[in-house]
């Protein structure tokens, strides 16, 4: 496995054994994290820069419980610890930086590794919880997204 992965995915474990409710915290990070790697590769992008962006997207609500300001806070999180590893390049840092600071603007268009992530994030409740309705507001990426991983190429 991917050094860097590694390192985050243990500083990652720390604050979800910190968290109130560890399962659920644990269950979204590394399947969005999962699905954001598969998409990278799919899209001709780095699994391993998608798969950390997965895992930290919602760090600042694993650490405090809230949504509020998350992506924000996230962000700027991510960026801390990803600068403390010393493992990762600035043009990393910025790109999952970013990624994390947009993974809620589902209606706007962004750089390819801001996609990656909100397409994973929409994904994964759709493998994971019992079939709903999607939000209207991301229907049609759902949608587009679930294509996209049913057609090999």
């Amino acid at each position: 496995m991917d050094n860097k992965l590694q390192s985050v995915q243990k500083i990652t474990n720390e604050y979800i054994n910190e968290s109130n409710d560890k399962v659920k915290n644990a269950s979204h990070a590394y399947g969005v994290s999962g699905f954001s790697a598969l998409l990278a590769k799919k899209r001709g992008l780095n699994p391993t820069i998608s798969a950390v962006a997965g895992l930290l997207h919602d760090i600042s609500f694993i650490r405090t419980g809230t949504y509020d300001n998350h992506d924000k806070q996230g962000a700027d999180m991510a960026r801390e610890i990803l600068s403390g590893t010393g493992l990762f390049e600035a043009e990393e840092i910025e790109i999952i930086y970013n990624a994390i600071l947009r993974h809620d603007l589902r209606q706007e268009q962004h750089e390819p590794y801001d996609e990656v992530l909100k397409d994973a994030d929409i994904i994964y409740p759709y493998f994971t919880q019992l079939p709903t309705e999607p939000n209207p507001s991301v229907a049609d990426r759902l949608a587009k997204v679930l294509g996209e991983l049913l057609h090999a190429g």
